[in-house]
């Protein structure tokens, strides 16, 4: 009998009669065949699972890193754009470290100072305009005619801009876009340019380095070199861009208006940047457009890591509509992956945003060049969270060209808020930058009720002033209308028409050395569906000043008195100043002047624009009882001009009605 035990030492027994011989049996040195193909095939699974998952975490990282170097170019650029200044060193020297605030070039009118914090009578005071930027004079740049020339191809990267009227609206690839009529009938014309970004995507056609100062090579043009104190862009684009499927291919700084002209003649016209967006293009390897949804992910964790997020609800999906090497796009419907044809609001849910993509997979064309659109609202950029700005957004403020604290409030009610301009100032509570307006029911000839928009105004300013004429012209008295008799004769009896004419006009009465009051003229801002007629600037339906408000004034009066001495004699040389200067002490002065209250024929005011002031005249009629009673002169009535004891309360506004 024989037993068998495998693996481990085994013995053979026999029975030999009455005996048992044992022999020992050396332990076995081997596997099976199937044996070693189970364990390879098994390892082999791993080593599989390892490698695929290796390659995958590669592919992550890779696609992450290439997502972050994106978003970093467009922290730069939307830095850039939020700046209405930019701080730079007077020189590269490490023992020069002067500072200079320079107007950003994306905002820099023909008008406007380039230097705005330059003192009086400095070097730098009187400098404005392009061709004075330092920023623009130091990067690559021809003739100024060309460059600063909305309606030329080859305009400047910091006057481009690109024409949208809504943000689902179509894609302006085009360098002159029709919409809209002018004041004369003819069609209002649009100048839209793009940016082409990414130097991995156009090489030496790339506009990054506009964006990067002298310290990058190629930046210091004709010997002129400006150094940024922040840097907002790298010299070069991060090496992760250079080899990788997504690449920023076009930045669009867009506005409703499009981009205007800036050469030293041109007008001062608003150039805002109210919206960025930002083309990231996916050119896959092997064509297989389907795989730009591996980048989403990435670019919005990479987003989410610069706290700049874009507009959610519109990120959409675009098409290169030429060749790879055009700079052109349209959005897609999202129902057949075409380009979409009709774009209208009605229709604008049928646009292919981001999150339809898993749905259009088997729409998309193959080798055709995605990209996805991000938007940025340029009104209310995010700001650093390092508690150096005392707000958590910023706005664009069109009516000073330049970003400022976007303020909101959760209450119902109306918020209307005024800041100061320096830190010297006290905020005026007077705004004069909020437009209202006045909502009439009336009926029809049917009888049918509309509702009219019947005046625009803005907030009143009020202001207390005091007449000053100390005699510079004298007092007149009336005389009664008959025949052909003047009606105003001087004190003494002379009757002389061209005398008097020439003291009792609108000229002399309202002369500040006559003792008239000067107010200076408010600038009124811009309202939206108002035009001034006649307009300003027929052939520049754009300008804003066609827009503008009309500036409103008036005077009523707040304290008077006859002017007449105590006993009833009258001012007839030197006029007291000062009567009604301090209202608290108004009182105070009757008591001790030597004129009363008397008896008052009434006051006349008179209002008058002249150049950048409002002129102010007044006229005071006072009774003499003294004088009617056996006096000399038999007139009942005395008039002064311009008194110092006619004090009024000024009102000036604006509105959509022209003051006469």
């Amino acid at each position: 009998m024989y037993s068998v035990s495998f693996f481990t030492s085994f013995i053979w027994r026999k029975v030999v009669g009455t005996s048992i011989v044992k022999i020992r049996v050396m332990k076995s040195r081997g596997f099976s065949l199937l044996e070693i193909i189970i364990v390879l095939a098994f390892i082999g699974a791993i080593l599989v699972t390892a490698a695929n998952y290796a390659r995958k975490m590669i592919d992550e990282k890779t696609r992450q890193g290439a997502a972050d170097a994106v978003v970093q170019e467009i922290y730069g650029v939307l830095q850039f754009v939020s700046a209405d200044t930019i701080e730079i060193f007077g020189s590269n020297s490490s023992t020069d470290k002067s500072i200079k605030k320079v107007t950003n070039p994306l905002y820099q009118l023909p008008h406007k100072p380039v230097y705005p914090d330059a003192k009086k009578n400095s070097p730098d005071a009187g400098k404005q305009g392009f061709d004075n930027n330092p920023i623009w004079l130091a990067h690559p740049h021809n003739v100024i005619n060309i460059e600063a020339d909305a309606t030329n191809s080859n305009v400047s990267p910091y006057i481009a801009r690109n024409y949208s009227r809504n943000i689902t609206g179509p894609v302006s690839n085009e360098l002159k876009v029709i919409y809209g009529k002018s004041a004369d009938g003819t069609d209002k014309e649009h100048y839209s340019h793009s940016l082409k970004w990414g130097e991995a995507l156009w090489g030496k056609n790339s506009v990054r380095k506009y964006f990067t100062d002298s310290g990058c090579p190629g930046n210091t043009d004709g010997g002129n070199a400006v150094y940024f104190k922040q840097q907002f862009l790298s010299c070069n684009e991060n090496p992760a861009l250079k080899n990788s499927e997504i690449g920023i291919s076009r930045i669009d700084f867009v506005n409703d208006r499009g981009a205007y002209t800036r050469l030293s003649d041109s007008d001062d016209l608003p150039v805002p940047v109210e919206r960025v967006d930002v083309y990231v293009s996916f050119r896959a390897v092997g064509g297989e457009s389907a795989r730009i949804e591996q980048f989403i992910t990435p670019l919005m964790t990479a987003f989410r890591t610069k706290k700049i997020i874009p507009d959610i609800d519109n990120i959409f999906l675009v098409v290169n509509k030429g060749s790879t090497r055009d700079n052109a796009w349209t959005l897609l419907d999202k129902r057949t992956g075409l380009p979409f044809a009709q774009n209208t609001p009605k229709n604008a849910e049928n646009i292919a945003r981001f999150s339809d993509l898993p749905d259009m997979v088997g729409n998309l064309q193959k080798g055709a060049t995605y990209a996805i659109r991000f938007s940025f609202d340029g009104k209310g950029d995010y700001l650093r969270t390092d508690g150096l700005n005392a707000a958590t957004k910023l706005c664009w403020n069109t009516s000073v060209g330049a970003a400022g604290p976007c303020l909101t409030s959760p209450s119902d009610e109306l918020l209307v808020l005024k800041s100061r301009k320096s830190s010297t100032d006290l905020a005026n509570l007077q705004v004069g930058s909020v437009i209202s307006t006045i909502n009439h029911e009336v009926k029809d000839n049917n009888g049918n009720i509309r509702t009219d928009i019947v005046e625009r105004y803005t907030a009143p300013r009020i202001q207390y002033k005091v007449f000053s004429n100390t005699g510079s012209i004298a007092p007149v008295s009336v005389r009664s209308i008959k025949d052909s008799a003047p009606e105003y004769c001087l004190v003494d009896g002379s009757c002389d028409k061209t005398h008097i004419d020439s003291i009792v006009n609108s000229v002399t009465l309202s002369d500040v050395n006559n003792g008239a009051i000067a107010v200076e003229l408010q600038t009124c801002p811009v309202a939206d569906g108002f035009t001034r007629n006649p307009a300003p600037y027929p052939d520049k339906p754009d300008h804003p000043d066609n827009h503008r408000l009309y500036p409103r004034l008036s005077a009523s009066v707040s304290s008077v008195i006859s002017g007449l001495h105590k006993n009833g004699g009258l001012v007839d040389s030197v006029m007291p100043l000062g009567v009604f200067a301090t209202q608290s002490k108004t009182l105070q002065s009757l008591n001790i002047a030597d004129f009363s209250v008397n008896r008052m024929g009434g006051v006349a005011l008179s209002n008058r624009l002249v150049g950048n002031r409002w002129l102010i005249s007044g006229m005071v009629a006072s009774e003499n009882n003294n004088l009617l009673n056996g006096g000399a002169n038999q007139s009942a009535t005395f008039i002064y001009f311009n008194p110092s004891w006619l004090s009024v309360v000024v009102t000036t506004w604006c509105s959509d009605h022209e003051q006469q």
